[in-house]
Order: C-alpha cells, then structure tokens, then sequence
C-alpha cells in the first residue's frame, strides 16, 4: 500500500487483521507488508507502545507451526486500534 495518511494506513490494517482472524493461514503471506505498516505507524506516533508490542506478538504467533494464538492476538490487536 503506498499511502502516507495514517488513517488509510490503519483501515488497511484492520481490513488485514479482520482476514488474519478468519482465516490465518491465508492472510499470513501478506503479513510482512502490513506488519511494515504497523511498525510505520508506530515510528510516525500513531500507535503507542502498548498497541504495538500487540504486533510484535503477533508477529512472533505467525512463525509457530499451526499459528495457535494468531487469531486471538489479530482480534486483540484490532480492538486496540479501533
């Protein structure tokens, strides 16, 4: 996604998490894109530290075989940017 507003950033991170939470195992070959995004977001202060290490949680649940906490934390992480 090439756009620098921050709200356009953050409904296509929702859009990815709602995919990620109904089906993980598709949505995790989009995961470095929007993962970047997340971590754009934080480096420009539109995710606070809180929300963020969400990401990096998810980020590390995407590389266990199986993906058992991927759909909880996608849920948690949508909830906190909504």
């Amino acid at each position: 996604m090439s756009t620098s507003d921050p709200q356009e950033k953050k409904a296509a991170l929702c859009g990815w998490l709602e995919r990620l939470a109904a089906d993980p195992a598709k949505a995790a070959a989009e995961a470095k894109e929007f993962l970047e995004m997340a971590g754009d977001l934080y480096d420009e202060e539109h995710l606070d530290g809180a929300q963020y290490a969400l990401f990096y949680d998810l980020k590390r649940s995407l590389q266990v075989p199986g993906m058992p906490a991927t759909v909880d934390l996608a849920r948690r992480c949508l909830a906190t940017i909504t």
